[in-house]
């Protein structure tokens, strides 16, 4: 609590601009670990402090921090209004780095909601910018944002390269998150394109490091893909086994979820109800209930050995 850093007569004892970076951070973090509301109360915090002191390179940052937060739990919305006051803001001041940045904050908004070709145009912007500034991982981050779009447009052949020379940088850099991002959009492209032995390689590398990293939302974004691969093997059993485990752990631990993946949830549950008699799905519907852990373990055995 930042009152808590202050002092009997209400003197700050920190710097303020080292108060919102504290609590810019506990933001993002409180958000990944989904618990939304301490996330919440430290982004306004930081955005007020930050309009209180009236830097705008210090609101930019704010902003930047607060719309993360709001991004992880899915709050679009929100999360769209302050990427966009952000991007304003460090346009006006000039600052390359944080345009680029900004840039792809709000090209992942659109990328949420599904207005690809206007986030790919984006993300190109952002791309020519960090490779002019010679950021070589902000280029690596925009080579993975526009593979998964290209990924998303119907256009795998063209996403494997970028996503693969990302790939290459987050490994030398030993940036675990970034590489389990490439790693699942590599596997989605791969699946996309029919090559199966690929796709289920990079996917359950994927897992077990969003696994390490806690990630919740990450572990179960990969498990619906994993989903796509039974589908395309033909093994609804085993699809509509995972999905029902997912949907249980979805409700259990509250993860938010981007509508296109609670379109994808439907699409599933579709395909279930098309492929399987009702007493195969009333043994699933009666089959163990597993924590995400579980779930994965189970999934991660069953894949490297049922799929070719």
């Amino acid at each position: 609590e930042s009152a808590a850093i202050r002092g009997e007569e209400g003197a700050s004892t920190i710097d303020p601009r080292d108060e919102i970076r504290v609590l810019g951070g506990s933001a993002r973090l409180g958000a990944i670990l989904n618990q939304q509301d301490q996330a919440f109360a430290a982004a306004d915090r930081a955005v007020a402090l930050a309009r209180e002191l009236g830097e705008s390179s210090g609101l930019a940052r704010a902003l930047r921090d607060a719309g993360a937060a709001y991004w992880y739990a899915v709050r679009i919305d929100e999360s769209e209004s302050l990427f966009r006051e952000a991007l304003a803001l460090s346009e006006d001041l000039g600052d390359q780095a944080a345009i680029a940045v900004c840039l792809g904050n709000v090209a992942a908004i659109k990328g949420a909601r599904q207005q690809y070709g206007d986030a790919l145009s984006l993300y190109e912007r952002q791309l020519a910018i960090n490779r002019h500034l010679q950021d070589r991982l902000g280029t690596a981050k925009s080579l993975f944002s526009l593979g998964r779009i290209l990924e998303r447009l119907g256009r795998p052949e063209e996403a494997i390269q970028p996503l693969l020379e990302s790939l290459d940088v987050h490994r030398e850099t030993r940036d675990l998150p970034g590489i389990a991002l490439c790693l699942h959009n590599l596997g989605d492209a791969c699946a996309s394109l029919s090559r199966t032995g690929e796709a289920r390689d990079h996917f359950l590398e994927a897992l077990q490091l969003r696994l390490r990293l806690g990630n919740d939302y990450g572990v179960c974004s990969v498990l619906l893909s994993l989903i796509g691969l039974a589908e395309s093997s033909g093994d609804w059993k085993t699809a509509a086994e995972l999905l029902e485990g997912i949907l249980h752990v979805v409700d259990a631990l509250d993860i938010p979820m981007l509508p296109v993946q609670r379109q994808q949830i439907e699409v599933h549950r579709s395909e279930a109800e098309r492929h399987l008699g009702s007493q195969e799905k009333e043994m699933i519907l009666r089959g163990p209930r597993r924590d995400l852990p579980a779930l994965a373990a189970w999934a991660a055995q069953h894949f490297a050995t049922d799929v070719p």
